[in-house]
C-alpha cells in the first residue's frame, strides 16, 4: 500500500494547481511523488481497450514489468454512479489504474497514451452506492527516480479513507493475523473484519473504529478495535485493540491487547456509539513488535490539495 509522501518537491508548485476533472458534484486533489523507495507493483496494469470509460469493456493486461506505486484509497457515498479520474505528470512519467475491489486487488481500468504537451490523462469506471476502491499512481519504471503528479477523483459524493490490510501477519504463539479495514475521516463509518487463527487461541469480529496516521519518524501507524463475534479464548474477553505499523525501513510490526467488557467500554463511545481507538503512534507496551511473517499496509487519508 501507499508509502505516504504527500509533501510536494517545490519544482512541482504547477501540479498543484491542475484542475482537469470534470463537473460534478465533488472533486478531491492530491500532489504527490513517485519515489525509488515507494513501495513496489510487479506489473503495470494496462487497458488495452483505453483509456477506460463508463461505456467501455477494458481489457486488462500485466505488463511484466515492476513499477514503484502510491495508492489512494476512497468510498462512493453516492448512488450507482461514473466515476472520473484526472491525472497530470510531467513526461508522461506516471500511469493511473482503479482497482475497484480492495480486498482482492482486481484493476478494473486504466488511462491510456498521453500527450507530452500537458501530461494529462484520464479515465472513468462504474461504480455501485457504498463501494470502496483504490486509485494507484503507477511510476514508469524507465522514468527518473523522483516523480512528480496531480491526481484528481470526482464523482456524485466521493471521499477518501483510511484503509489498512494485513495478509499473514505471523504473531507470537503461531497464530496468523488477517484484517481489512477502512473508515471515513475522524473514523468514522468503520468497515471491515479482523481474524486471529491457529495456535492456542482464535478469534474474528467486525472491526468497531480505525484510526491511521502517517508518522515523519514511525512511518504508516494505525490502531483498530475489534469486537468478537467469534472466539475460542475465555468467554470474560468480548474484544482486542490492535496498533499496527510500516515503518520507513519497509518492516512491520504490531502490538494488541484482548479487551474485557470493563476495558471495552473504558475506550469510550463515539457520536455513532463505536468504540474511540487510542492513539495509533502509541502501542501498548511502547513499542511494535516486528511480525515473524507476512505483512501490514497502511493508508492514513492523506491533506487535500486546494482547488485553484
Amino acid at each position: 500500500m501507499r508509502v505516504a509522501r504527500i509533501a510536494v518537491l517545490a519544482t512541482v508548485a504547477a501540479i498543484a494547481a491542475f484542475g482537469g476533472a470534470s463537473a460534478s458534484a465533488n472533486t478531491l486533489r492530491y500532489t504527490g511523488t513517485i519515489t525509488s523507495t515507494d513501495l513496489e507493483l510487479p506489473f503495470v496494469p494496462f487497458d488495452t481497450n483505453g483509456p477506460t470509460t463508463c461505456a467501455s469493456s477494458p481489457n486488462i493486461v500485466g505488463i511484466g514489468v515492476p513499477a514503484h506505486i502510491d495508492e489512494y484509497a476512497f468510498r462512493n457515498l453516492g448512488g450507482d454512479g461514473c466515476i472520473t479520474v484526472t491525472g497530470e505528470s510531467p513526461d508522461c512519467n506516471v500511469l493511473f489504474a482503479i482497482d475497484a475491489s480492495v480486498t482482492n486487488h482486481a484493476f478494473a481500468g486504466t488511462d491510456a497514451d498521453c500527450s507530452p504537451s500537458d501530461g494529462t490523462r484520464q479515465h472513468a469506471f462504474n461504480v455501485s452506492a457504498g463501494q470502496e476502491f483504490f486509485e494507484f499512481v503507477v511510476g514508469n519504471p524507465s522514468a527518473p527516480a523522483d516523480i512528480p503528479y496531480g491526481l484528481s477523483v470526482s464523482g456524485d459524493n466521493v471521499a477518501p479513507e483510511n484503509a489498512i490490510q494485513v495478509s499473514g501477519a505471523g504473531l507470537p504463539g503461531n497464530q496468523t493475523l488477517n484484517a481489512f479495514g477502512s473508515s471515513l475521516e475522524n473514523s468514522v463509518d468503520p468497515r471491515g473484519t479482523l481474524s486471529v487463527s491457529q495456535g492456542p487461541s482464535s478469534y474474528s469480529g467486525p472491526i468497531k473504529c480505525l484510526r491511521a496516521f502517517d508518522s515523519s519518524t514511525l512511518g504508516q501507524t494505525a490502531s483498530a478495535v475489534v469486537r468478537f463475534d467469534h472466539q475460542d479464548i475465555a468467554s470474560r474477553f468480548v474484544g482486542a485493540v490492535f496498533w499496527f505499523n510500516d515503518s520507513p525501513t519497509g518492516t512491520s510490526g504490531q502490538r494488541n491487547s484482548v479487551l474485557t467488557q470493563a476495558a471495552y467500554d473504558k475506550l469510550g463511545t463515539d457520536t455513532a456509539g463505536n468504540p474511540k481507538c487510542p492513539d495509533p503512534t502509541k502501542p501498548v507496551g511502547g513499542t511494535f513488535k516486528t511480525l515473524a511473517s507476512g505483512g501490514i499496509g497502511i493508508l492514513p487519508i492523506p491533506p487535500e490539495t486546494p482547488a485553484t
